[in-house]
């Protein structure tokens, strides 16, 4: 029934995504955050995370 509504792209986007905050160790009361993109062929994938009040970005 879903398979209707599924987005290949969206799907491995949300996918990657968790996967990173898995990595970064993030959640709700974290914070980490994680965004992927796919253009074309490409998966752009941006993440950060604080360590010691200081936030770190890792593109």
């Amino acid at each position: 029934m879903l398979k209707k509504i599924d987005n290949e792209d969206v799907n491995l986007c949300c996918r990657i995504e968790k996967y990173i905050m898995k990595l970064l160790k993030g959640g709700c009361h974290s914070a980490s955050c994680a965004y992927a993109k796919i253009d074309k062929e490409r998966v752009y994938i941006i993440a950060s995370n604080e360590v010691s009040g200081t936030l770190k970005r890792q593109v």
